[in-house]
């Protein structure tokens, strides 16, 4: 996670970033991108046990 620091030169409203770290903004979309694809991988083994395949139709599925 991106670490925050205050620049004591610069007025203390003022947040900078230390180098080379991710902003916030790009944790965001890394969070939100892992959230998308565990609901859809939730949603499809969800799916599947509502249908009540057996484990080989499901692994034939995934392969």
């Amino acid at each position: 996670m991106a670490k925050l620091e205050f620049n004591d030169k610069a007025d203390k409203n003022t947040i900078k970033l230390k180098k080379n770290e991710m902003d916030p903004f790009q944790i965001l979309d890394v969070y939100q991108s892992i959230n998308s694809n565990f609901l859809n991988d939730f949603n499809e083994l969800s799916n599947d046990i509502s249908r009540k395949r057996t484990n080989s139709e499901i692994i034939n599925l995934k392969t």
